[in-house]
């Protein structure tokens, strides 16, 4: 939880610089990007780690 954490306080600080030099729209297709990405990355991990057995 505190890597999910910092990735969010990471993400609303670069949203407040990037607002300031880029179009909303451009700002919007950036993080729509991002998290596509992001979910492609945590299901790759995710298929990596085996569950915990009953």
């Amino acid at each position: 939880m505190k890597i999910q954490s910092d990735q969010l306080r990471i993400r609303k600080k670069y949203l407040r610089k990037f607002r300031k030099v880029l179009s909303p729209k451009t700002v919007a297709r950036f993080y729509q990007i991002e998290n596509k990405l992001d979910a492609v990355a945590n299901v790759a991990m995710a298929q990596g780690i085996p569950l915990v057995a009953d």
